[in-house]
């Protein structure tokens, strides 16, 4: 994890020093996710409105940015084998990096960051972990851009009213359609 904050820090500092912009992202967008819990033996799946915003720098060439990405969501669900359902909040904070092509309306990404799940059960789980995310941006009409993300989440601690800080084996896939209106300063 270090390690990708130190590769995120060396963008920046190259970003600063050339002329750069600071950039705005916001976008909204739907989730669905299939995972499972490998403590329990169980699977599970996911789906959600899910919000957030990238903030960092873009180069004069408006072809790379660099900074952070913090997402959360709204109306999430998580549907246990066995057909139970509680509804969860999430929230993830990233790293990200971003290219947008030159004379084509596509940009990819990346992102490594901590996550967050608080599951509005009967015992108020906690799952925490890592989240990486990989993106593909389409701009046809600007300012536009839809946006289509791959995220795998991978829970390594659980707790809840019963216990504290549990080790945990919890996964979860995910694949979001968003969209985000790009804003310069």
């Amino acid at each position: 994890m270090k390690k990708w904050f130190l590769i995120a820090a060396l963008f920046v500092g190259y970003s600063s020093h050339s002329q750069a912009a600071i950039m705005i992202d916001p976008y909204i967008g739907y989730e669905m996710g299939s995972g499972t819990d490998k403590s329990v033996d169980s699977g599970f799946s996911t789906k959600a409105i899910n919000v957030g915003a990238r903030l960092g720098w873009l180069t004069d060439s408006g072809t790379t940015f660099v900074g952070v990405d913090y997402n959360t969501l709204f109306d999430g669900s998580v549907d246990y084998e066995g057909d139970s359902r509680d509804a969860f909040n999430k929230s993830i904070i990233m790293a990200t990096a971003l290219y947008n092509f030159q004379n084509n309306p596509y940009r990819i990404y990346a992102g490594v960051g901590v996550d967050s799940w608080t599951i509005k059960n009967d015992n108020h789980s906690k799952l925490s972990g890592m989240a990486y995310k990989v993106g593909l941006g389409y701009t046809r009409y600007k300012p536009v851009t839809i946006n289509f993300e791959y995220i795998v989440e991978s829970f390594n601690k659980a707790s809840d009213d019963t216990n504290s800080d549990v080790d945990a084996k919890v996964s979860n896939n995910v694949m979001m359609l968003n969209v985000s209106w790009p804003i310069k300063f």
